[in-house]
């Protein structure tokens, strides 16, 4: 019989059941708030059983696998693994359950059919009282991409050094080998391996190992802070049977990014048999004719007395031809006294000569060539003449030449960037304090009548602002970060406009035009375009002080690879602007620095030498580029090459600068308290109600809680913390209707282009005047 339950069991029963539903309550609140967590953390979390069922995953999974979540929940683990990674899906889910967790790399499968590579932590859980997995993943595409071009260059470097003759190496600060290349056992016969376990005496005979050590310690300090230069050496070495040879060593320091020391890099030639060479000259043997290099024997009166095969074969010439006769007879007076005699007669008085230079040898081009004068003596030890040793050093000299030209276009890039940041910085801050300006200008001229005596000094105040604010775009334009409003835009049109503009104002220059019919769209930020015209312009006339003509010529181009590789743009279809002028011209070293940052070769008063440097970062951020060729007397011709668009040219209204005063509420957006000042005192005067916020988060509150009658919001794009881009989207997410004029006085990286893309009503570039401003608003306001 079962026992009947007391009042008291009846009573702790339900105290258990109340406290298990507590606790579930609990749990599922735990839950929801890790799963919120989970929806905005960058890595794919998932939860899933032993056979591979879904059973929860975060929102970046679905995202990262481009499913639905829907879509995702439904399918199996095998469904997006690789067949190569499936195959092992049963021995790894056997390994967790033995061990509790794991990490792999595995490869798996998007919806759209893409693979991607992803690095996986396993941990065993238990999810509804059943035994199942967690899973956090990473996408690494980018780190494998990373690391097959890593594997890809090593590759190519190792090709190239272990297919050389001559032999490559680097040494560390304790003088270790870290590399040696595979020719190495041709020269030593050691093996790469064995000779980066010996030491440096162990290489070195001797003599060498003392010269070694003496000129390392001799250019340490060199080596420590930066300055030590490429530097030949000659070193003899010991081989494994017992004879030696000597190698030409050029020495260069490879430093890390912090401009310390690495490791010292060696090219190491083998010079024996001319070493060997030399030693028969002073014994009065005749020249090795086998040697490659070219080999001359003279007397003191400059006579051919032996000379090698090589020698004879690269003039062209007889050996009939050459030996008796002097340098003078064989070559000309004027090669002999330019060349041959200034180095003979050093030799002739003991000094041992070295140089290279580039010569014109018949019927084999241009080479450049390794030169040095050997004085040789006879039986009393005096000077009896000196060896002429010339080695074709051609593409040796390319390379380093091509290597050089690398390193300064790196470092040209770099001082370019340094100062283009700094450019625009100042811009930036510079505009804020033109904005502060030209806005408390404008609103002491709309309450100040045009008879006062001060009307006139606010007018004047207006226009050194706009003078102020040229300079900044000119900044802006070199910093490229000036590039707001992108429209196609027909560049016939834009020219035609500036030209009228132009030629208003500077009568004394005379422009003929040529436009192309059914000229391509380009898709371009109007105002900046029209800035490098005037820029050219301007520099066109200055260089016609007595005037001139201006040649202005619009086409349609295709431009290949080969054309646009020393411009870093892709091939394809330009709209090329020409602008030729009948001016001073230009030499060749003004050329090469006429779009440096501040560069003129102007009086003070007449350029900051900011306009050409401006044109090239404005037409470069564009995708295009500029080409110059001057002659001096004869004028010079800039050609503006910009990318063409397949999109449609769209009409643009020029703006009235009649001042629109309205009604309603505008919500005013910076991080400035200056500004915010400023621009509501400014939005007042216009009619409007104002409120203001300090940041992107306050901002995002007051609007939260008035967005029933806020009409537009004026967002300023560079804020600390939440910035301009993530405002306007969170403000879009509360209100996907709204209406939002976007301020800025420098565009970082395109971001202002890529908010208006988004759907931003306008941009407004500061500093603005409030006509300017007025128009916007109301432009904004009263379009459906």
């Amino acid at each position: 019989m079962v026992k009947k339950p007391t009042y008291q069991d009846l009573e702790k029963r339900i105290q258990e059941l109340e406290q298990a539903e507590s606790d579930r309550k609990q749990s599922e609140e735990r839950f929801g708030l890790l799963a919120e967590m989970a929806d905005i953390a960058p890595n794919s979390i998932l939860v899933h059983n032993f056979d591979g069922r879904m059973i929860y995953a975060n929102k970046r999974t679905f995202e990262m696998h481009g499913y639905e979540k829907d879509e995702f929940m439904a399918i199996n683990l095998r469904d997006i693994d690789v067949p190569e990674s499936a195959n092992l899906i049963t021995s790894r889910m056997k390994q967790i359950e033995e061990v509790g967790e794991a990490s792999f790399e595995v490869s798996h499968i998007r919806k759209d059919g893409s693979i991607f590579p992803m690095l996986v932590y396993v941990k065993k859980i238990h999810w509804a009282d059943e035994p199942a997995m967690l899973s956090i993943s990473t996408d690494i595409t980018e780190r494998k991409q990373a690391e097959d071009s890593l594997r890809k260059s090593e590759k190519q470097y190792r090709l190239l050094a272990n297919n050389v003759q001559d032999v490559i190496w680097t040494m560390d600060l304790n003088l270790r080998f870290t590399f040696v290349s595979p020719s190495i056992q041709t020269l030593r016969g050691y093996s790469a391996d064995e000779v980066k376990e010996q030491s440096l005496d162990q290489i070195l005979t001797p003599e060498s190992f003392k010269k070694a050590t003496d000129i390392l310690a001799r250019d340490w300090d060199n080596m420590l802070k930066g300055t030590f230069q490429p530097t030949v050496f000659n070193f003899e070495m010991t081989s494994r049977d017992g004879s030696t040879v000597w190698v030409e060593s050029t020495l260069s320091v490879i430093y890390n990014a912090d401009g310390t020391p690495k490791e010292i890099l060696g090219i190491s030639r083998d010079i024996t048999e001319r070493k060997q060479a030399e030693g028969a000259l002073h014994r009065y043997k005749h020249i090795v004719s086998s040697s490659t290099d070219m080999l001359a024997l003279l007397d003191r009166q400059y006579n051919y007395l032996a000379a090698n095969k090589a020698y004879i074969d690269a003039f062209k010439i007889t050996h009939e031809e050459l030996i008796g006769n002097t340098v003078a007879d064989v070559f000309g007076e004027e090669f002999f006294n330019a060349v041959i005699k200034p180095n003979g007669d050093r030799c002739l008085l003991g000094e041992e000569i070295n140089y290279q230079n580039w010569f014109d040898f018949p019927g084999h081009g241009r080479r450049c060539m390794d030169i040095t004068y050997y004085p040789y003596n006879g039986e009393d030890n005096k000077i009896m003449g000196f060896v002429v040793s010339g080695r074709n050093i051609t593409e040796r000299k390319k390379i380093e030449d091509e290597r050089t030209k690398l390193q300064a276009q790196l470092q040209q890039a770099q001082k370019m960037e340094a100062i283009g940041t700094l450019a625009g910085g100042i811009a930036h801050d510079f505009n804020n304090l033109l904005m502060a300006i030209t806005g408390y200008n404008s609103i002491i001229r709309l309450n100040t009548d045009t008879s006062h005596p001060h009307y006139k000094h606010l007018t004047e105040v207006e226009k050194c602002v706009e003078s102020a604010s040229e300079l900044t775009r000119q900044l802006l334009g070199f910093a490229r970060g000036g590039k707001y409003e992108v429209k196609p835009t027909d560049l016939n049109e834009l020219v035609k406009d500036h030209n009228r503009m132009f030629s208003r104002t500077k009568k004394e220059i005379t422009i003929h035009s040529k436009y192309e019919e059914n000229l391509w769209t380009n898709e371009v930020d109007r105002g900046q375009i029209g800035q490098v015209l005037m820029n050219i312009y301007v520099n066109a006339w200055q260089a016609m002080p007595d005037g001139g003509e201006l040649h202005i010529k619009t086409e349609n181009v295709n431009i290949d690879k080969d054309y646009t590789k020393p411009f870093e743009v892709e091939p394809g279809k330009f709209v090329k602007i020409s602008i030729t002028d009948t001016g001073i011209g230009m030499p060749g070293e003004t050329i090469d620095k006429i779009f440096d940052p501040f560069f003129t070769t102007k009086e003070k008063e007449r350029g900051t030498g900011m306009g050409l440097s401006s044109a090239y970062g404005i037409i470069k951020n564009h995708g295009g580029f500029i080409t110059v060729y001057s002659e001096l007397d004869k004028g010079s011709t800039f050609n503006i090459f910009l990318p063409a668009s397949e999109k449609k040219a769209a009409y643009v209204k020029k703006p009235s600068k009649k001042m629109k005063k309205g009604s309603g509420t505008i919500l005013l957006i910076d991080d400035e308290q200056m500004m915010l000042d400023v621009g509501k005192e400014m939005l007042t005067g216009l009619g409007y109600a104002v409120l203001v916020a300090k940041g992107g988060k306050e901002g995002l509150e007051i609007y939260k809680e008035n967005r029933d009658k806020i009409d537009m919001v004026i967002l300023d794009m560079i804020m600390p913390g939440t910035t301009g881009s993530n405002t306007y989207d969170s403000l879009k997410k509360i209100n996907n209707n709204i209406k939002v004029l976007l301020s800025s006085g420098y565009n970082i990286n395109g971001k202002a282009i890529d908010i208006l893309k988004r759907g931003c009503n306008g941009f407004i570039q500061k500093p603005f005047g409030m006509e300017q401003l007025s128009q916007k608003i109301n432009e904004i306001l009263t379009k459906k």
